[in-house]
């Protein structure tokens, strides 16, 4: 969306203008101000000071529309990537239908089976209903204490630590 409305360009331009004409002001002052002719320059500013307030007025006004027109341009932008968005998801749709698939499922999936046992230690009140010994099928391993490197290779530790002291 082109931010550049009417109100802003008529706020730009009346600007322009008015600071033109306080232009034009201040040089019949400083020809007033040669000639040491007071009331013309004071007369030339009252018209600078009228013009300069006149081009103020104006630039608040192109600030005001041109905030406005950008919170518009903005909305028109999101609403334009959500229908963007929505179109997408539609052909997407229409891409799994064509498949034969319903949406947000493949073809490709895994199944999981669950076990008499494991149905059983679902539905157990405790622990202690379980008939598979859940300690016995464990196996104690011990292996000898690793050091790893910076690089992550694996070095075999010494099995009693060596202590060295200096002063």
């Amino acid at each position: 969306m082109n931010i550049m409305t009417a109100g802003v360009i008529q706020g730009l331009i009346g600007a322009s203008g008015y600071m033109k004409t306080a232009d034009v002001a201040m040089g019949v002052y400083e020809i007033g101000k040669n000639k040491n002719d007071e009331a013309v320059m004071n007369r030339a500013l009252g018209y600078a000071t009228g013009s300069l307030s006149s081009a103020t007025e104006f630039s608040n006004e192109a600030n005001r529309a041109l905030k406005e027109a950008q919170i518009e341009a903005g909305k028109k932008a999101k609403a334009e990537r959500e229908e963007a968005l929505e179109e997408r998801r539609r052909e997407k749709a229409a891409e799994l239908k064509a498949e034969g698939q319903t949406e947000g499922y493949s073809s490709k999936v895994d199944t999981v089976e669950i076990s008499a046992e494991g149905l059983a230690s679902l539905h157990a009140e405790s622990y202690a209903e379980i008939d598979a010994p859940v300690a016995a099928a464990a196996e104690k391993t011990v292996s000898q204490p690793k050091v790893y490197s910076p690089q992550g290779d694996i070095i075999m530790a010494a099995s009693e630590p060596s202590v060295i002291v200096r002063v």
